[in-house]
């Protein structure tokens, strides 16, 4: 097959209606959900994203975790020097640790969205565009 026997159309908004040969109307939110859930499952189950995120994941517990070391260190300086033991210093350390947690296992498992739909329709029948080509 040559160039000159295929055509490649992209699809604008006013296009759509040509989808209604292929995929009814009604099962387009079917459609995309079947896409998105099988897009995320062959993501997720890929050695090479799961290494990823895992590696990501451990060098954030390090960036993260000498952040938190150096809290702490300031905290106990400052409880040291003022002889007194700041309750709101040690809800800031709290707070902070479980953000990291969050942060965390958001990149050990991050969550994932798919934002847009592309396919390729193979048909015997020529693409019927109105006058100005569109």
């Amino acid at each position: 097959m040559t160039p000159q026997n295929f055509s490649n159309t992209l699809l604008a908004k006013n296009r759509l209606p040509i989808l209604d040969d292929f995929v009814e109307s009604s099962q387009w939110a079917d459609f995309c959900r079947r896409a998105s859930n099988s897009s995320l499952n062959l993501l997720s189950q890929r050695p090479d994203f799961q290494e990823l995120c895992e590696k990501s994941a451990k060098r954030a517990e390090e960036k993260l975790g000498k952040r938190l070391e150096q809290l702490r260190l300031r905290i106990n300086r400052f409880n040291q020097e003022q002889q007194i033991n700041d309750p709101l210093l040690q809800q800031e350390l709290l707070e902070e640790t479980a953000l990291n947690q969050e942060i965390i296992a958001g990149i050990r498992q991050p969550h994932i969205r798919l934002d847009s739909v592309g396919f390729i329709i193979v048909s015997g029948q020529n693409l019927q565009l109105n006058q100005e080509g569109e």
